[in-house]
């Protein structure tokens, strides 16, 4: 069994001594057995100066989700409103913003961290404090800088501190207080939850403290630990209701939930260390499987592999708790909310080497890791064809949230701002804006709803595209497979290529009915994304003239024709060749034009078709793929051309067919 290296860390936060100054500020701390259990007077300023600064934007009136269920944000986060309402006017935040601004790549649970070893507010101080401990407080680890930072941010906060009498704030709702813990404290007394983290990763701690926090945010949850202390700061994870002191409920009355998110917080602090001791190889070599949910990662706040692997090890270790001790449903539950709901999909493939019970957790982690590499290595092929359809779906989510007003700024900030790195790359000269999209959504919505029918579709044609993908590596061994991401726009864009793969309108494809046209037939699906998956496998000098643009196009039409058997758009083939002499002598006097009117995207002259410069970059790439003998050749010098007028010279292709 290989040795393992002692890894000394925070949750995301690396320190090698966590001394926790342990300052409550109204009444002595709870302690009993292994657990304490008190208020941090430090944690409460920097969670009442987070709420104040941002989470009070939209707070009277954003609706927001809490299990499934609207509720107004002011009153899930009753608390936070109340100081809000009640500090407003009174509190000037501007004074903090060079000293916010200092660690503005830092998160509340790294700061929350550094805070309880300072002494506490107004007095905080580097004094005795490790470099450690600091030392992310400069972006490039220089530990002069951080240094300097970090006093800076505790001098700064140590004055504001000051200058609202925090003290007197805190003394005004210590009534609240003193009913959240005398809530949380007969909770704690009736479990033991700890015992079983213990007993399932197989080590013993002397201590557990336990952090609540009024001012942190409803829901928010942190571990701050090192190998001796283990810290679970959270906010309330409960409703409240404040009309009156002694009546209010402040939310930590659900042991249940306080319950869970202890588990998944203290279990951080028994599993982290385990897995970020394994090689780096490992994690390498596992890394391709972050590329397959990425954005889903992102948008829950795991912006790294290594992140997101610690948050699916102690994800699998609450399930297979939850099962040891023969609670199915609770493990069934979190099933449905991890692998199902929030897309943690490699928990099962963790789950099966958790099952054997007589291992270590360090075996049953390898055990897994050994698991997730052969996963990882079936997911590299790369002759798999991966298709986003994450846009589409939220885009029906925000459609519905929003009519029938359709606003702007709804679009903007639950639709584009969390898109895939494909819906961002479509956003300029397609989408452009929030407001852009919701005027033509508003304008054209019996349109868009008659497409609302067609996202299965896209699961219908992935094996398709495989097929076809696989049939052209044969011709272009150096083929890349793209992946493919599926996004309503604003009806200008069938399909596009960009450096990170390939991107499709959906809302111009579907079927026609007796209300409704598509701009292009649901049928033609497979045929465009593959067309766009040539242009993905291009790599043509720049150049913008009409030949050079027309053999562009051309080539991905021929190439889907050469694989596919099947011309899109036929009718500019039924009339190129009704008419190719005459085409032939116009092409020629302005092929080395930068002007594509008339012969591209929509520029259509009366009485012909419009975008016939793909027929005629077709029959060009057609007549050099008929005239050479080496065809796999000829189809990676499409693909690769530095010379465009030497290939249409090449090609002999002179307005007459070759037969």
């Amino acid at each position: 069994m290989r040795k393992r290296t002692v890894v000394i860390m925070l949750f995301t936060l690396m320190v090698t001594s966590l001394h926790v100054n342990a300052q409550w500020y109204h009444h002595n701390p709870y302690q009993k057995d292994k657990i304490a259990c008190y208020f941090h007077k430090n944690v409460e300023f920097l969670g009442f100066v987070y709420f104040m600064a941002f989470e009070t934007y939209n707070l009277e009136d954003k609706i927001i989700e809490i299990e499934g269920e609207p509720i107004a944000k002011k009153d899930w986060h009753q608390f936070g409103y109340r100081f809000y309402q009640d500090y407003k006017e009174e509190i000037d935040l501007s004074q903090l913003d060079s000293a916010f601004q200092l660690v503005d790549h830092l998160w509340l649970d790294y700061l929350n961290g550094f805070l309880l070893q300072v002494g506490t507010f107004p007095n905080a101080s580097l004094t005795g404090v490790s470099e450690s401990t600091y030392l992310r407080f400069s972006k490039n680890k220089n530990s002069q800088e951080a240094e300097e930072n970090a006093r800076f941010f505790l001098e700064t906060l140590n004055d504001f501190y000051r200058s609202i009498t925090f003290d007197r704030i805190l003394q005004r709702y210590q009534p609240f207080y003193d009913k959240a813990f005398e809530e949380l404290i007969n909770g704690l007394n009736k479990t033991r939850f700890t015992d079983e983290l213990e007993e399932f990763y197989g080590k013993r701690n002397p201590t557990y403290t336990f952090i609540p926090s009024l001012t942190t945010p409803k829901g928010m949850g942190f571990a701050i630990f090192d190998e001796k202390k283990k810290v679970n700061l959270f906010g309330a994870p409960g409703p409240q209701q404040l009309k009156d002191s002694t009546n209010a409920v402040m939310g930590f009355n659900n042991m249940a939930y306080v319950k869970k998110i202890s588990m998944h917080e203290l279990g951080h602090t028994f599993s982290n260390p385990v897995v970020a001791s394994v090689p780096e190889a490992w994690i390498e070599e596992t890394s391709i499987l972050f590329e397959l949910i990425v954005q889903q990662m992102r948008d829950q706040g795991y912006n790294t592999w290594k992140v997101s692997l610690y948050e699916h090890f102690v994800r699998a270790s609450e399930i297979q708790i939850a099962l040891k001790y023969d609670r199915k449903e609770e493990a069934e539950a979190l099933k449905e909310e991890y692998i199902v709901d929030r897309d943690f999909r490699y928990i099962p493939i963790i789950l099966d080497a958790f099952a054997n019970a007589d291992l270590t957790y360090s075996d049953r982690v390898d055990g897994a890791f050994e698991r997730l590499i052969i996963h990882a290595n079936s997911e590299n092929d790369t002759t798999k064809v991966v298709l986003h359809t994450e846009d589409v779906e939220r885009f029906w989510e925000v459609y519905d949230q929003t009519k029938p007003k359709f606003k702007g700024k709804v679009w903007q900030s639950q639709y584009l701002d969390p898109g895939s790195k494909g819906l961002k790359a479509f956003i300029p000269m397609r989408i452009e804006s929030g407001r852009k999209l919701a005027k033509t959504v508003k304008k054209q919505q019996s349109y868009y709803e008659e497409t609302r029918k067609n996202l299965p579709y896209i699961k219908g044609i992935k094996d398709t595209l495989e097929n076809n993908f696989r049939a052209f590596k044969t011709l272009y061994p150096e083929t890349v497979f793209p992946e493919v991401y599926f996004v309503m726009g604003r009806r200008n864009t069938g399909g596009t290529a960009f450096s990170g793969g390939i991107i499709m309108g959906f809302e111009r494809f579907g079927l026609p009915s007796s209300d409704s046209e598509p701009d292009i037939h649901l049928n033609a699906l497979d045929d465009i994304v593959f067309h766009e998956f040539i242009h993905f496998q291009q790599q043509y000098v720049r150049e913008n003239t009409l030949l050079a643009q027309c053999i562009r196009e051309g080539a991905a039409d021929f190439l889907t024709y050469l694989v596919k058997g099947a011309k899109i758009n036929p009718s500019i083939h039924e009339f190129g060749h009704a008419n190719e002499a005459v085409l032939w002598e116009e092409f020629i006097t302005r092929k080395d034009s930068n002007n594509w009117s008339g012969w591209l995207y929509g520029g259509k002259l009366e009485g012909r078709p419009k975008d016939m410069g793909y027929w005629m970059g077709f029959k060009i790439c057609e007549a050099y793929y008929q005239q050479a003998t080496n065809k796999k050749q000829a189809v990676a010098d499409m693909l690769n051309i530095k010379d465009f007028n030497q290939f249409l010279k090449t090609s002999g292709y002179n307005g007459r067919s070759i037969k």
